[in-house]
């Protein structure tokens, strides 16, 4: 099975902003493709880190702990 940045063979993403919306991080051991949503009135303050994929777990991370590379905007693959 393959993630989302995985099953595509082209990429583009945007560096700036952070919204919730699906973006590059690394995760500590790789580039993943997740949601990422800042908690409101969190402290000290965390993000939610959601896949688009059901089949992967949502879970929570302190906001310094996580590295946002920069955010898709664009994919392709070969049908």
């Amino acid at each position: 099975m393959c993630g989302l940045i995985g099953s595509y063979k082209a990429r583009l993403l945007e560096l700036r902003g952070i919204e919730p919306l699906t973006f590059v991080i690394w995760d500590g051991m790789g580039l993943v493709a997740k949601r990422v949503e800042h908690m409101p009135n969190s402290e000290p303050p965390k993000v939610v880190i959601k896949s688009v994929n059901p089949e992967y777990q949502t879970y929570e991370r302190d906001a310094e702990e996580v590295n946002i590379i920069g955010r898709v905007i664009w994919a392709a693959k070969r049908l």
